[in-house]
């Protein structure tokens, strides 16, 4: 491939590169802050001892001062059991493979417990029957699970091995490769910490537990997120709450008003009607029927008059329990 030649240039002081080095470099006035995954200060200061050396975690080359967790799992991998069978790790690893899972979780779950991190059983709701009873971290106020699996490659069978044993299955093999997965309550992995070609996992539990305090800041920020949505849901609720009382209220003035002015009608024909009796000289010896009924007419309207003398005066109510002061 021809390319084009390069301009001639005329300026002697583009026609010349310098490359300078100082043996000497003068430090950064600002050097870059440091990186963190999490953003609380208190997650910060956790992260930052976890990227201290001093707090670096090792695996022993053999099992000693097992975990409870761990010596269970061993007894019941002893007596052929399957991990899934019984409230211990969660382990999907070849047979060959299990003392150095059982080392691996050991001091994991050592270093775990040396920070104030508790892990045992604790049953929990899940979606999958098998995670309801397992192995939990407690770690500042959240509650996480492990599952420690082994990958593997699929070998698909030959032509003459098919053609022999009539059997074209692939085949399984496991890798040497660990994945940890973190889990939360309900028994789903988010976060997974695996072997890399040249740092073993055995070499990046630190970083194991930093991935747990960033699945601590998320779940935080989730309960956070919650919380809010529970108090506006409450603050909608109560506001619902007041705007119903208050129509409450209103509607009950308007009838209240309804049934003053009608007992002002009744009383102004009831005083007339008293008038007239008067005027015709009617008493109860005389016209008992007539006295008897004027007086029903007068509880009635002192019943009907919101304002009667006899009655308290309205309130105003701050809770509809009260709604009965309105009546």
């Amino acid at each position: 491939m021809s390319r084009a030649p390069l301009q001639n240039e005329s300026d002697p002081k583009l026609q010349t590169v310098v490359s300078t080095y100082d043996p000497d470099p003068k430090p950064c006035e600002n050097p870059p802050e440091p990186w963190y995954p999490v953003k609380a200060p208190d997650l910060i200061a956790l992260v930052e001892r976890e990227r201290d050396p001093k707090f670096r975690i090792t695996v022993p080359a053999t099992l000693h001062n097992p975990h409870p967790v761990v010596a269970r799992t061993r007894e019941w991998l002893a007596g052929g059991k399957a991990p899934e069978q019984g409230e211990g790790l969660m382990l999907d690893v070849a047979k060959s493979s299990i003392p150095r899972a059982l080392r691996l979780m050991n001091a994991l779950f050592r270093a775990l417990e040396e920070r104030g991190w508790p892990v045992e059983v604790r049953p929990r709701r899940a979606s999958r029957i098998y995670e309801r009873n397992r192995v939990r971290c407690s770690i500042l106020g959240s509650e996480y699970g492990f599952r420690l699996r082994e990958k593997t490659r699929i070998t698909e069978p030959s032509k003459s091995q098919t053609a022999r044993t009539g059997d074209n299955r692939p085949a399984y093999e496991h890798t040497g490769i660990f994945e940890l997965g973190i889990s939360d309550p309900h028994g789903f992995d988010d976060r997974i910490v695996r072997d890399w070609k040249k740092v073993p996992l055995e070499e990046r539990l630190n970083e194991v537990i930093i991935e747990l305090l960033i699945k601590v800041e998320k779940d935080r920020g989730f309960r956070a997120r919650q919380e809010e949505r529970h108090a506006a849901e409450n603050a909608r609720r109560e506001q619902q709450r007041l705007e119903q009382l208050e129509r409450d209220r209103a509607s009950k003035f308007e009838a209240m008003t309804e049934r003053w002015v009608t007992a002002m009608h009744l009383r102004m024909f009831l005083d007339a009607a008293k008038a007239e009796a008067s005027r015709r000289r009617v008493t109860p010896e005389t016209e008992p029927a007539v006295a008897r009924w004027l007086e029903w007419a007068e509880q009635h309207v002192r019943t009907l008059d919101p304002l009667s003398s006899d009655r308290p005066l309205p309130v105003y109510s701050s809770w509809l329990s009260e709604d009965h002061e309105l009546e």
